[in-house]
């Protein structure tokens, strides 16, 4: 057999979503799971074929897309008819089963190829549809679109064969919508523990960015609104009120990066807080190597609740310090004191204490930071995690 991926974002793309779409379709490569990833057209890619690590991938490109975009419902429309058509133009005889991931764009197209080839339907979130529309202020929790969104979600969850999700308050939102929890497995974040190993400090970027003789703090990821990075830099200002021998780095970008960057002039920081802009794949463990300090300041909202990150894990595994907030979606990560440290979600004056007493008991740190990357070999390794798709496949019938 065959497996059809389909996913939103893949490589060459770098983000959280792109990462976890890698790990999953190398671990399941690895696992001798014969597999082709289909992307969807929102996100632009310089071929429409190649193949990578191996795994064949397909890009469904839209014509016109620039143009589309503007229009609600007629896009989501036409990316869904479009995933459609590039699958059943690139169709075989071999492919057993579909396993279409978040967004339920891609869980629509997926339930009606599933129907009509006569396969099974593995259908994955990984933030719910609804809550991300309000994350990026499209919308607003209890509105008209809101609820026919998360209808349009709760339609696909019911017609897939099974429902994978990322964590245990995903599993429960979905437990709640009436889909009993034999249908549902969690496939948790996890780590290429092989690929990701502590590593000397990049002396070049020591050198570009003037971290010689200071104690680094960072976030890497994309800026998005419920990361919280400005409650990060209004805690950045009194941490470097207070040491003159630390420095802080953003690696990424977004929809919030302006506005941090004006946030960091306007206190007089641009020294001390420096953004580096995107980085390559290839580069972003190089940008790890000089960071001490990892921080996950995500405020308290629906979907940071119910989601976990990925990018936490990726630093216990390089046995780098982790602060992260007291989320639903980060607690299932963190355990407070052992493999990381805990603040209040939203208070920076707590985050500021916490920042300060990993500068003040920095010994004591390293102890926590070795027992994360103990918890990411023993509990989140990819390959690992993936196996677990084996028994969903089992369990639908789909032979190897």
């Amino acid at each position: 057999m065959s497996l059809i991926q389909i996913f939103d974002q893949t490589s060459p793309l770098v983000s959280g979503y792109s990462m976890r779409s890698r790990y999953i379709t190398e671990s399941l490569h690895k696992l001798g799971v014969p597999l082709t990833v289909f992307s969807s057209p929102i996100f632009s890619y310089k071929n429409n074929t190649e193949s990578i690590n191996g795994v064949n991938y397909v890009r469904s490109v839209m014509p016109g897309w620039n143009v589309i975009r503007k229009f609600p419902v007629l896009k989501e429309k036409c990316v869904v008819e479009n995933i459609k058509a590039t699958i059943d133009k690139n169709w075989r005889s071999d492919f057993k089963a579909i396993s279409a991931h978040s967004s339920v764009l891609n869980g629509l197209a997926g339930v009606d190829l599933a129907k009509k080839h006569g396969v099974p339907l593995i259908y994955e979130i990984r933030a719910l549809w609804e809550d991300a529309a309000v994350d990026q202020g499209k919308t607003k929790e209890g509105s008209l679109r809101y609820n026919l969104t998360r209808q349009i979600e709760t339609d696909v969850i019911k017609k897939a064969d099974h429902i994978t999700v990322i964590c245990e308050g995903l599993k429960k939102d979905i437990m709640g919508r009436g889909i009993p929890e034999n249908k549902i497995t969690i496939i948790s974040n996890g780590v290429d523990v092989s690929g990701f190993t502590p590593q000397a400090a990049d002396q070049e970027l020591i050198k570009k960015y003037g971290l010689a003789g200071h104690k680094v703090f960072g976030f890497i990821g994309t800026f998005f609104e419920f990361e919280g990075l400005e409650l990060l830099i209004k805690a950045a200002k009194d941490v470097l009120f207070a040491r003159k021998d630390v420095k802080f780095i953003f690696v990424g970008g977004g929809l919030q990066e302006q506005k941090l960057k004006d946030m960091v002039q306007e206190l007089g920081l641009a020294d001390q807080i420096i953004f580096s802009g995107r980085v390559k794949h290839d580069d972003v463990q190089k940008f790890y190597s000089v960071i001490d300090v990892l921080v996950y300041p995500r405020i308290s909202k629906r979907i940071t609740e119910l989601v976990t990150p990925l990018k936490p894990l990726e630093a216990m595994a390089l046995e780098k310090i982790v602060i992260g907030s007291d989320v639903g979606g980060i607690k299932e990560l963190v355990k407070d004191g052992y493999n990381g440290i805990l603040f209040k979600a939203g208070d920076d004056k707590d985050l500021t204490d916490k920042c300060l007493y990993a500068l003040n008991h920095f010994s004591e740190m390293q102890k926590i930071a070795k027992q994360g990357r103990e918890y990411v070999i023993r509990e989140r390794n990819w390959f690992d995690i993936c196996k677990t798709y084996l028994g969903i496949f089992k369990e639908l019938g789909i032979k190897s």
